[in-house]
């Protein structure tokens, strides 16, 4: 426990002593954001301005008057689909540039400019790193299908039982199985990255493969890593939430 907790103080505590790398990380994301967010926000405002029954969603979150609007495709967001799904395209090519450049910037400790380190990672290790996440993306397919095959073939069994909350427990169960794989797999993807970075290797599945080797034979280390990182964004979330209580929606602020 004292190893994760100093793990995870030790990182924080590189990504403070960084804030360039971090502003940099923060506007590329913000821009492809906003790249379907703005005509998102434009569409909203329209249903909004046109439809004085959904006044209540201005200050808050109001499922119900949400799901009236879904249902109704009054929204009309399909029509951003395909335009979402190309950013989601491009933004796992931004992640290999822009993960190639934070493990330079973290890793080296040259005297070179910061964008200089930056851009050397983000171009010596882009097709590297794409080609590890392809390797993680049809690992992430396979145990994809073999978890659903096994999730049904179970459920098959447990129909007959006579505990009420059981399809509520084999829903949560599937949750939970689909967590630990994406979770693994893409732990043992950073692993990989890291190897790639740190020994300039390009060997790319066998750094793969020893990332997971990694994962598999330290998982509660590598848990334990993923959770106290996600407690940490969880409690950033409750403060917002907190926030949005206090704050309108309507509110500039």
């Amino acid at each position: 426990m004292r190893a994760l907790i100093a793990g995870t103080l030790d990182g924080l505590r590189r990504a403070a002593g960084e804030p360039r790398l971090a502003l940099t990380l923060w506007l590329l994301n913000l821009a492809l954001a906003a790249v379907a967010g703005i005509p998102a926000w434009i569409r909203w405002r329209d249903v909004l301005d046109r439809a004085p029954e959904t006044d209540p969603l201005r200050a808050g979150l109001r499922l119900g008057v949400l799901a009236d609007l879904l249902q109704a495709h009054r929204i009309g967001l399909g029509v951003l689909g395909p335009l979402v799904l190309a950013l989601a395209i491009l933004a796992l090519l931004v992640n290999a540039l822009t993960t190639g450049g934070t493990l330079e910037v973290l890793l080296t400790h040259d005297r070179r400019p910061f964008l200089h380190r930056f851009g050397r990672g983000a171009g010596r290790f882009f097709f590297r790193f794409l080609g590890a996440g392809a390797l993680a993306g049809l690992l992430l397919l396979a145990l994809a299908g073999l978890v659903a095959g096994l999730g049904s073939a179970v459920a098959r069994r447990l129909e007959g039982s006579g505990f009420e909350p059981m399809p509520f427990v084999l829903l949560l169960v599937r949750l939970a199985l689909v967590l630990v794989v994406v979770v693994g797999v893409l732990v043992a993807l950073d692993v990989a990255r890291i190897r790639l970075v740190r020994e300039d290797g390009r060997r790319v599945g066998h750094a793969f493969v020893s990332g997971l080797r990694l994962v598999l034979r330290h998982p509660l280390a590598v848990g334990g890593l993923w959770i106290g990182n996600a407690l940490l964004l969880a409690a950033f979330a409750a403060a917002y939430l907190g926030l949005r209580q206090v704050v309108r929606a309507d509110d500039w602020a």
